[in-house]
């Protein structure tokens, strides 16, 4: 799929901007959700984020049923993970399946247990990013059906 021309930087790589505002946004409109927020787990859970072209690092946050984002390197992560921005957008956007991703090289565990990150497959994020997308521009206002979960 081509993003918007406001989506990528003159490098024609996604706009960083527009990338944290839509994890932002997707976690809050998730945390506004009843049914999102209930499939947050319990038990904590940080895992760390380093996106590549452009560079860009956050955290997800997620325990007692809370979920956030924030654009700083934690103490003691459970899981780091590295990946570029396109192919983190394309697994948030359903359009790449994560491990798929994870198998073909295109993202990769640093460090950690791969097997915490199942504690988050409930979580409904993608739809909320892919809503959250469009909304900011990083992703053109189609609506695909794959999406809509």
């Amino acid at each position: 799929m081509i993003l918007d021309k406001r989506s990528k930087n003159s490098e024609g790589l996604l706009d960083s901007d527009l990338l944290r505002e839509t994890l932002m946004g997707a976690c809050e409109a998730l945390m506004s959700d009843d049914d999102g927020r209930n499939r947050v787990p319990e038990a904590p859970l940080t895992i760390f984020h380093v996106l590549a072209d452009p560079d860009l690092e956050f955290t997800l946050h997620a325990a007692e049923r809370n979920l956030r984002v924030s654009f700083e390197r934690p103490v003691d992560p459970d899981v780091i993970l590295s990946m570029t921005a396109h192919v983190f957008h394309e697994i948030q956007m359903g359009r790449l399946n994560p491990v798929e991703a994870g198998v073909r090289g295109k993202m990769e565990v640093i460090e950690g247990d791969a097997m915490r990150l199942l504690a988050l497959q409930n979580i409904p994020i993608s739809a909320f990013y892919a809503r959250t997308a469009r909304t900011v521009g990083l992703e053109p206002a189609t609506t695909v059906e794959s999406e809509k979960r």
